[in-house]
């Protein structure tokens, strides 16, 4: 029974085994853990990228995103691929808030986790005015004071003197660091 309480907090699996005199024992634990730091987290895709659209123009993106440790420090990192189509002097950029966690970030798929996210940055990538697809790099801080990060993506339109229409956001999944 220990070697299984052993593999089951090594592996995040539950299992079933027969303990002595015959009795069943179940044991769960948590789901695998979030990426390692470093790994690269895709968000959305080419085939279901996120989309805004407002005052004639429509902007696509989709991307991968990491936690690296550079001559900055500790950074979240965001490779997006944005394209658009204009329709008056409109450019395309991307949106990323960096949230950290100070607990164990257990991430099925892109939602939840088991300790809270809070908002620690935002940044925007580089404004650009190029119609066809381009690989635009950004990156923020990380909090120090906490040891899982994710981020929050949006694709976004800059519209002169108005409000810059943005799609729905989506999230990463966490990567400790």
């Amino acid at each position: 029974m220990r070697a299984v309480r052993s593999l089951s907090r090594k592996f995040g699996v539950a299992f079933l085994s027969v303990a002595a005199g015959g009795a069943l024992a179940f044991t769960a634990a948590a789901p695998a853990q979030a990426a390692a730091k470093g790994t690269w987290v895709n968000w959305n895709s080419s085939s279901s990228p996120l989309t805004a659209s407002g005052y004639g123009s429509t902007a696509k993106g989709y991307g991968k995103w990491r936690v690296v440790d550079n001559s900055q420090g500790t950074r979240s990192y965001t490779s997006g691929y944005y394209w658009y189509s204009n329709a008056d002097n409109h450019k395309k950029y991307g949106w990323m808030m960096t949230q950290s966690n100070a607990g164990i970030c257990y991430a099925p798929e892109y939602t939840s986790c088991t300790a809270s996210f809070y908002n620690y940055t935002s940044k925007e990538s580089t404004h650009s005015n190029v119609t066809g697809g381009q690989w635009l790099d950004f990156s923020t801080a990380t909090d120090a004071s906490g040891n899982t990060a994710r981020a929050q993506q949006r694709v976004c339109l800059d519209v002169p003197v108005r409000t810059d229409p943005c799609s729905g956001t989506t999230y990463t999944q966490g990567e400790p660091y």
